[in-house]
């Protein structure tokens, strides 16, 4: 009877810490208040009982070596031996579902999407180091892969340089949360938030490109176990949910050094493309058509080529699409080493300037504005000055504190006509934010002739260097689509 008390008294607390447990995580069905209290008082009557003096004078129980019938029929020993072994039997009962009970199929699938990505990230990879956590598995009845910073997956090149790293289930913290160290604080940067609320992808996958400032680029990958009939297509499509999904995550994420800036000019896009990852059959086509003939390929493989938003089947046992996401991982490994190449597929907004396309001018030319005539350009030309109104340069992120670092500034000519070429001047310096009696003061070497309607300006002055035009610019100039549908980085 000890024994048989003791053993229930400790396998019952094992059991309730089990359950309080699971009660603390976030998607667990939540015990009521009296179910807890009822756990607590079993608990302690059970401890009362196992330290009741009553059981000092027995040993340690050894063993039966003979099973006594007389013992089993009893009355009192009978009851303890039935009541023990129905207990027994049910503590057995519940260790065994939470080992060997069935998943849901969506969660198996999410994990194994997870691993492929991981798989052919690596044989993308030159080769180096993996860094894999020591254990991404928790909990002592059911091992589940834990989300976020410790299920972190870092490929390293051999001399140290981080060049990938794959993430599970991270969780991209709201401005106004707090991170607990399974969020973005300790998976993709410290950088990385969503304004307001959270949110969850699936599959993070960021590539470091080789440049000098070791540029980062994030993928998202989304996995979804449903299934939409396409009609005259076997391999099927992605519910369209999902789809908009990744839209939500690619608007919703953002990268900002600074969160607490009121500037909304210091948030920029973080997400580059998202895929839904579904478990469509057979091998689908890829690759563009030739010119001049019709895109006959799926409607979300198209839209991976125009917005970089789409879909790839992925599933068990099945070659084909699972060379299909591999050679696509493969090519975006590829592409992420030539950063012009990589920042010309994000597709700029309506009406942005596209500036020329080396990734040296697009840093530098960041002063954009029009000339309105030929009075003001040759007032430019003379005098070697340009003023902007400090409500737009606001609009397109040029504040009083980041105009001294401007080095370029690029002219629109009149009407902004994208057959017309676009004058490009080096700054010398930043003269400050000057108001507008000071730029019509007859004093000022700024002094600007033509009628103004803003309070505050901000002037620069410029080089006496000609002007970079057209072919003949030494940064590669090209001929600029102002209304941003020409493709490149938008300001």
């Amino acid at each position: 009877m000890k024994f048989a008390l003791r053993s229930i008294a400790r396998k019952y607390a094992d059991l309730r810490k089990e359950l309080l447990a699971r009660d603390c995580e976030k998607d667990s069905k939540k015990l009521s208040d009296t179910a807890k209290e009822a756990m607590a008082k079993m608990d302690r009557e059970l401890h009362q009982l196992e330290k009741n003096p009553f059981w000092r004078g027995i040993g340690p129980f050894t063993g039966m070596r003979q099973l006594s019938l007389t013992l089993q029929r009893a009355p009192g020993y009978s009851t303890v031996f039935r009541t023990f072994t129905i207990l027994n039997a049910a503590y057995m009962i519940h260790a065994g579902v939470n080992r060997m009970e069935t998943k849901d199929i969506a969660d198996l699938y999410e994990i194994w999407c997870f691993l492929k990505v991981e798989e052919f990230t690596e044989a993308a990879l030159p080769r180096g180091t993996r860094i894999a956590p020591a254990d991404a598995l928790h909990g002592d009845f059911v091992k589940l892969l834990s989300t976020g910073l410790q299920s972190t997956v870092i490929f390293r090149a051999e001399n140290g340089v981080e060049l990938a790293r794959v993430v599970y289930n991270p969780e991209i913290k709201g401005t106004a949360a707090k991170d607990d160290g399974n969020g973005v604080g300790g998976t993709l940067t410290p950088t990385s938030i969503s304004r307001k609320s959270s949110q969850d992808p699936d599959i993070v996958l960021r590539l470091t490109n080789s440049s000098a400032g070791r540029y980062q680029v994030t993928y998202l990958f989304d996995a979804k176990y449903r299934l939409e009939d396409i009609s005259g297509s076997s391999v099927g499509a992605p519910p369209q949910d999902a789809i908009d999904q990744m839209h939500r995550y690619r608007d919703a994420i953002y990268y900002a050094q600074n969160e607490t800036s009121v500037d909304s000019f210091t948030y920029k896009k973080e997400v580059v493309g998202g895929y839904i990852l579904f478990p469509g059959k057979g091998r689908v086509e890829m690759a563009p058509p030739v010119p001049g003939q019709q895109d006959n390929r799926l409607r979300y493989i198209q839209s991976i080529d125009k917005v970089n938003i789409g879909a790839i089947p992925l599933r068990p046992n099945d070659k084909d699409n699972a060379d299909v996401l591999k050679d696509f991982i493969a090519r975006l490994v590829s592409i992420n080493a030539d950063l012009d190449s990589l920042l010309g597929r994000v597709n700029p907004h309506k009406g942005a300037l596209v500036p020329v396309a080396t990734a040296r001018a697009i840093t530098e030319a960041t002063v954009y504005g029009t000339y309105h005539g030929r009075r003001q350009l040759k007032w430019i030309r003379d005098r070697r000055y340009y003023n902007l109104p400090a409500d737009a340069a606001k609009t397109i992120g040029i504040t009083n504190d980041n105009a001294k670092h401007r080095k370029l500034l690029a002219l629109l000519p009149p009407g902004r006509k994208p057959t017309e070429e676009m004058l490009v001047f080096k700054i010398q310096e930043y003269c400050g934010m000057i108001s507008k009696a000071d730029l019509k003061d007859a004093g000022k070497p700024y002094r600007y002739p033509i009628d103004c309607h803003h309070e505050r300006y901000l002037v620069w002055k410029l080089t006496t260097d000609d002007p970079i035009t057209g072919d003949k610019g030494a940064e590669g100039s090209r001929r600029v689509d102002p209304t941003g549908m020409s493709g490149g980085v938008g300001q």
